[in-house]
This record gives structure tokens, C-alpha cells and sequence, in this order.
């Protein structure tokens, strides 16, 4: 299992030659501390937070139109970071899923769990 501590986006536009988001898929997390899972994709250059599954997948639906990397990475909150004497110093993310759109029929399942989730 892989882990990694919090890292933050430096917010650059992902792809600034395509058209920008729909309004609705503009994600502006109120606080990091309730997001729990992470969709890192562009081999890693691009991170995004999200509070639940189904927000994951619209975006990964979307992302893929425009990303160059059709492979996207799911991570979710793990145990903190611990200091030496015990004490919580920040978040930590560990892989759960891989989502590579280049393997036959893993569009389709993303597609048929986000229309379930969206009822």
C-alpha cells in the first residue's frame, strides 16, 4: 500500500488550451479537513479533493475528455501524520484504486457507477 502526506495544488489551470469547466464542476472544497479522497491525475501533476464518490467520478468523466494520461489515481484519507511524541500533524492519503481508462470497459463502469450514484 502506498501513502503519501497532504500536498496541496498549486491551483494552475490543469489544461488552459481547452474550454474551462461547466460552473457545477468547479470544485472549491470549504475546508481540506472534509475532504477525504484525492484524484491525482496528468502523471501526478494535477490533484483535486472531494468529499464523496460520486463528485470523484463526474470529474474523472470529465477530466479524461481533455487529459494527455488516460490513467487516474484514487486516493483516500489514511491515518494521520504522526509526530515523534505522538501528537497529529496533518493528513495522510494512501492509494485505493487505479482508474486507467485505456483497459476495455473502465469507462463504461465509471459511467454506469456515477448514473447509480447520481439517483
Amino acid at each position: 500500500m502506498y501513502s503519501t502526506e497532504y500536498t496541496v495544488d498549486d491551483c494552475s489551470p490543469a489544461f488552459p488550451h481547452h474550454q474551462p469547466l461547466p460552473e457545477g464542476l468547479v470544485h472549491m472544497p470549504k475546508r481540506m479537513s472534509d475532504e477525504a479522497l484525492q484524484l491525482r491525475f496528468d502523471d501526478g501533476h494535477q490533484q483535486r479533493y472531494f468529499s464523496n464518490r460520486r463528485d470523484l467520478l463526474e470529474s474523472v468523466l470529465w477530466f479524461s475528455r481533455q487529459s494527455p494520461d488516460p490513467r487516474f489515481e484514487v486516493w483516500e484519507e489514511g491515518e494521520p501524520v504522526l509526530l515523534a511524541d505522538g501528537r497529529k500533524a496533518g493528513k495522510r492519503f494512501e492509494l485505493r484504486e487505479v482508474l486507467d481508462l485505456r483497459k476495455d470497459g473502465v469507462r463504461d463502469s465509471i459511467q454506469a457507477e456515477f448514473e447509480s450514484l447520481s439517483k
